[in-house]
């Protein structure tokens, strides 16, 4: 299915995850790929170092590589290997430039790369495509067409018993016709 659009809504909290898709809920749990946000969001080092770990990044090994003609710096492997959950930060700007989030032993299962970075404004940038790769093929994309500094929420968007009693379930789908007249019609 190609779409060009659609509207998502992405909770995670102590109350719990929900992912809503145009209106309805598509999941209540987090997917590795939903930890793209991990990088962008964390402003505290404290509680990025402890998301890393969860991901099983080690935080212990570093190394110089180069991604895409960039010298980055590669946290949790030692250049070459990509056979472990491993960090990519462009040694340039400190901005990640790719996460290794699941391997097989030899190559990324699961892999997001985050490219064409724009500015936010004077003190932050925010990557303007975020490709999702799995086993070497593009999954998903996300792209960011325009952005809006401050805006205004209400709390029951991150009020995820409010959000679940607001949306249906993706697979709340209306019953269908018995007949074979019915059918016809529809």
């Amino acid at each position: 299915m190609n779409r060009p659009e659609l509207e998502k809504i992405q909770v995670v909290n102590a109350e719990g995850a929900l992912t809503i898709v145009d209106g309805k809920i598509v999941g209540e749990t987090e997917s590795l790929f939903d930890h793209f946000k991990d990088l962008l969001l964390y402003k505290d080092a404290d509680l990025l170092v402890r998301q890393l770990a969860l991901l099983g990044i080690d935080l212990e090994v570093v190394s110089l590589g180069r991604f895409k003609e960039r010298i980055a710096y590669v946290i949790g492997a030692r250049y070459p290997d990509e056979s472990v959950p491993q960090l990519w930060v462009d040694k340039e700007t400190f901005s990640p430039i790719r996460v290794i989030l699941s391997c097989d032993g030899e190559s990324p299962e699961k892999e997001i790369v985050y490219t064409e970075y724009r500015a936010l404004d004077k003190k932050n940038r925010y990557p303007a495509r975020i490709l999702f790769l799995e086993k070497g093929t593009l999954a998903r994309m996300n792209v960011l067409e325009a952005t809006e500094i401050n805006t205004r929420f209400t709390n029951q968007l991150f009020d995820v018993v409010h959000l679940k009693s607001t949306y249906e379930p993706i697979d709340a789908t209306p019953e269908t016709p018995s007949t074979e007249t019915e059918l016809e019609e529809v």
